[in-house]
């Protein structure tokens, strides 16, 4: 009996020793599963950071998840084309085409905004309104296997030059955006240019555009003609009492015409600047200068 509780105990010992270093060994390979995958997340932010791109991992519509994702932006061989390939593995068809198609557009976008970086003004919008509308499908491919994986490609292209190539898109946008500024510049007053007319000068003005009368004794804020005058008469827009007068941002026309010496005639293609509500404001507080 004795002989027995030996050889049992013995067996313990043995079963024992071969469990702990099967616990060891499973540490071991879960240690090492888990650095790999540490090391491959980090590459992987660390690409889609430098890419401007969201992280793949973590792209799920409901049960849809995106397991890896890869992105190349080039130029073609003769520069001609900019060309964008996603590749993206998920567990069903339709994330895994949609995720690489939005992942191949945003590569795209990215890139035309380093080709003209100082258009700040350009939504990114209306960028992937025009890779919709101009884009050149190359490649599109998807490997399925039910409940295990599905592999999609897509390759797209855009033409550099060419009506709707890049360089045409930008150069409009630039024009488009130079235009807004331009009608979103706010003036600080108003400086008539009558040094080409013989007028004298009179202290009742009006100035009309087109048929319109915009200026006027029944227009401006009657404490402030009283206090400094409806206009400030001067020779030079350099002046300081005409600096003081109509702010560092003034809108100087020549008028069309005077009649009278004392009504200017402006042209038509201001009425829409000197009607803004804001401009009237700077009217109607005397903010004129008239250069003779």
């Amino acid at each position: 009996m004795s002989l027995m509780q030996n050889m049992m105990m013995l067996f313990l010992i043995f079963w024992n020793s071969i469990l702990f270093s099967q616990i060891k060994i499973t540490n071991k390979k879960n240690e090492s599963s888990t650095l790999l995958q540490n090391s491959w997340n980090a590459i992987r932010k660390e690409h889609e950071a430098r890419l401007g791109i969201r992280s793949s991992a973590a792209a799920r519509s409901g049960d849809a998840r995106i397991d890896s994702s890869s992105l190349s932006v080039f130029f073609n061989s003769d520069s001609s084309q900019l060309i964008a390939e996603a590749i993206v593995c998920g567990r069903t068809k339709s994330s895994s085409i949609k995720v690489s198609q939005d992942l191949a557009h945003q590569g795209l976008l990215n890139q035309i905004f380093s080709l003209r970086q100082n258009l700040s003004g350009l939504d990114s919008t209306i960028i992937l309104k025009y890779i919709q509308r101009h884009k050149i499908p190359l490649v599109k491919k998807l490997n399925y296997r039910p409940r295990v994986y599905a592999r999609a490609n897509y390759k797209v292209a855009l033409d550099l030059t060419g009506t709707n190539g890049i360089f045409a898109f930008l150069n409009e946008q630039a024009k488009i955006i130079a235009q807004r500024k331009k009608a979103e510049k706010r003036y600080t007053g108003l400086i008539i240019d009558a040094r080409s007319f013989y007028i004298s000068q009179t202290p009742l003005i009006n100035i009309k555009c087109g048929n319109f009368n915009i200026f006027g004794p029944e227009i401006v804020n009657r404490d402030k003609a009283l206090e400094k005058g409806m206009v400030l008469w001067a020779s030079n827009p350099q002046q300081n009492l005409v600096v003081a007068r109509v702010g560092d941002a003034p809108l100087i026309i020549v008028p069309v015409k005077i009649v009278n010496e004392s009504t200017f005639v402006l042209d038509t293609k201001f009425s829409e600047m000197l009607t803004a509500n804001y401009f009237r404001t700077i009217l109607k507080n005397c903010a004129v200068v008239i250069l003779n």
